[in-house]
Protein backbone atom coordinates (compact mmCIF):
# COMPACT_ATOMS: atom_id res chain seq x y z
CA UNK A 1 0.00 0.00 0.00
CA UNK A 2 1.45 3.54 -1.22
CA UNK A 3 0.60 6.16 1.11
CA UNK A 4 2.43 8.68 -1.38
CA UNK A 5 0.51 7.84 -4.76
CA UNK A 6 -2.95 8.57 -5.03
CA UNK A 7 -5.55 6.29 -7.18
CA UNK A 8 -6.54 8.62 -9.88
CA UNK A 9 -9.32 8.86 -12.25
CA UNK A 10 -9.82 11.74 -13.86
CA UNK A 11 -10.94 13.61 -17.03
CA UNK A 12 -9.81 16.62 -18.32
CA UNK A 13 -13.07 18.44 -16.44
CA UNK A 14 -13.42 16.24 -13.07
CA UNK A 15 -10.96 14.22 -11.32
CA UNK A 16 -10.94 11.74 -8.38
CA UNK A 17 -8.00 11.13 -6.40
CA UNK A 18 -8.04 8.24 -3.50
CA UNK A 19 -5.15 8.27 -1.21
CA UNK A 20 -4.39 4.85 1.17
CA UNK A 21 -3.94 6.31 4.57
CA UNK A 22 -3.97 2.98 7.41
CA UNK A 23 -5.04 -0.54 6.97
CA UNK A 24 -6.61 -2.23 10.53
CA UNK A 25 -6.13 -5.92 11.13
CA UNK A 26 -9.75 -6.64 9.65
CA UNK A 27 -8.23 -5.48 6.25
CA UNK A 28 -10.56 -2.51 6.04
CA UNK A 29 -9.02 -0.18 4.78
CA UNK A 30 -8.92 4.14 5.60
CA UNK A 31 -8.38 6.50 2.18
CA UNK A 32 -8.56 10.00 2.10
CA UNK A 33 -10.47 11.59 -0.46
CA UNK A 34 -10.18 14.30 -2.78
CA UNK A 35 -12.74 15.25 -5.48
CA UNK A 36 -13.02 18.09 -8.01
CA UNK A 37 -14.98 19.39 -10.92
CA UNK A 38 -16.43 21.72 -12.94
CA UNK A 39 -15.30 24.07 -10.59
CA UNK A 40 -16.32 22.56 -7.16
CA UNK A 41 -13.85 20.50 -5.07
CA UNK A 42 -14.72 18.30 -1.82
CA UNK A 43 -12.33 16.22 0.58
CA UNK A 44 -12.80 13.45 3.35
CA UNK A 45 -9.28 12.86 4.73
CA UNK A 46 -10.87 9.75 6.85
CA UNK A 47 -12.97 7.59 4.92
CA UNK A 48 -12.86 3.79 5.95
CA UNK A 49 -13.56 0.65 3.14
CA UNK A 50 -14.54 -2.77 4.66
CA UNK A 51 -12.44 -5.78 3.12
CA UNK A 52 -15.89 -7.39 1.85
CA UNK A 53 -17.00 -3.73 -0.14
CA UNK A 54 -13.22 -3.80 -1.45
CA UNK A 55 -13.22 -7.26 -2.48
CA UNK A 56 -17.02 -6.88 -4.16
CA UNK A 57 -15.72 -3.55 -6.10
CA UNK A 58 -12.75 -5.09 -7.38
CA UNK A 59 -14.19 -8.48 -8.24
CA UNK A 60 -17.33 -6.41 -10.20
CA UNK A 61 -14.36 -4.02 -11.87
CA UNK A 62 -12.41 -6.73 -13.02
CA UNK A 63 -15.52 -8.37 -14.83
CA UNK A 64 -16.70 -4.31 -16.45
CA UNK A 65 -12.80 -4.27 -17.58
CA UNK A 66 -13.42 -7.91 -19.09
CA UNK A 67 -16.84 -7.22 -20.45
CA UNK A 68 -16.85 -3.68 -21.11
CA UNK A 69 -20.87 -3.94 -19.19
CA UNK A 70 -21.89 -3.30 -16.09
CA UNK A 71 -20.85 -1.04 -13.03
CA UNK A 72 -18.61 -1.80 -10.56
CA UNK A 73 -19.83 0.22 -6.81
CA UNK A 74 -17.82 1.38 -3.87
CA UNK A 75 -19.74 2.32 -0.65
CA UNK A 76 -17.70 3.67 2.54
CA UNK A 77 -18.47 1.81 6.53
CA UNK A 78 -19.97 5.16 7.42
CA UNK A 79 -22.79 5.26 4.72
CA UNK A 80 -23.03 7.99 2.04
CA UNK A 81 -18.88 9.42 2.88
CA UNK A 82 -18.28 7.91 -0.36
CA UNK A 83 -20.08 6.49 -2.97
CA UNK A 84 -18.62 5.98 -6.13
CA UNK A 85 -19.84 4.08 -9.40
CA UNK A 86 -17.84 3.10 -11.99
CA UNK A 87 -19.87 2.00 -15.39
CA UNK A 88 -19.78 1.57 -18.91
CA UNK A 89 -22.27 3.72 -20.32
CA UNK A 90 -23.42 2.48 -24.15
CA UNK A 91 -22.54 -0.23 -26.41
CA UNK A 92 -19.24 0.89 -27.81
CA UNK A 93 -17.37 0.64 -23.96
CA UNK A 94 -17.25 4.36 -23.09
CA UNK A 95 -16.53 4.51 -19.21
CA UNK A 96 -17.92 6.65 -16.59
CA UNK A 97 -17.54 7.42 -12.35
CA UNK A 98 -20.62 9.00 -10.57
CA UNK A 99 -19.88 9.62 -6.99
CA UNK A 100 -20.21 11.30 -3.84
CA UNK A 101 -17.63 12.40 -0.90
CA UNK A 102 -19.32 14.12 2.32
CA UNK A 103 -18.35 14.31 5.58
CA UNK A 104 -19.60 15.30 9.26
CA UNK A 105 -18.44 19.19 10.96
CA UNK A 106 -19.34 19.18 14.26
CA UNK A 107 -19.18 22.61 15.89
CA UNK A 108 -22.44 24.39 17.60
CA UNK A 109 -24.45 22.69 14.74
CA UNK A 110 -23.47 19.62 13.05
CA UNK A 111 -23.59 20.02 9.51
CA UNK A 112 -23.06 17.55 6.67
CA UNK A 113 -21.92 18.91 3.27
CA UNK A 114 -21.56 16.78 0.30
CA UNK A 115 -19.86 17.16 -3.20
CA UNK A 116 -21.83 14.57 -6.12
CA UNK A 117 -21.12 14.75 -9.70
CA UNK A 118 -20.22 12.40 -12.76
CA UNK A 119 -17.70 12.60 -15.57
CA UNK A 120 -16.54 10.50 -18.17
CA UNK A 121 -12.72 9.39 -18.81
CA UNK A 122 -10.94 7.65 -20.59
CA UNK A 123 -11.73 3.26 -21.09
CA UNK A 124 -8.13 2.12 -21.29
CA UNK A 125 -7.36 4.00 -17.91
CA UNK A 126 -9.22 0.77 -16.07
CA UNK A 127 -7.00 -1.43 -15.93
CA UNK A 128 -4.84 1.02 -14.16
CA UNK A 129 -7.47 2.21 -11.68
CA UNK A 130 -7.90 -2.05 -11.39
CA UNK A 131 -4.52 -2.32 -10.28
CA UNK A 132 -4.33 0.35 -8.04
CA UNK A 133 -7.62 -0.42 -5.91
CA UNK A 134 -5.92 -4.04 -6.24
CA UNK A 135 -2.84 -2.70 -4.32
CA UNK A 136 -5.42 -1.71 -1.23
CA UNK A 137 -6.33 -5.36 -0.64
CA UNK A 138 -4.78 -7.28 2.60
CA UNK A 139 -2.26 -9.81 1.56
CA UNK A 140 -3.82 -13.36 2.72
CA UNK A 141 -3.99 -14.30 6.01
Amino acid sequence: MNKQTPIAISSQLASLKLWPRDRNPDGSVKLSVRAAGYGFSGRNPSVWISRSDLAAFLRDLRELDRTRRGEARLESMSPGVLSMKISVIDGVGHTRADLTVSRWCFARQSEHPELSFGFEFDPSDLPGILKAFSSLQAPPA
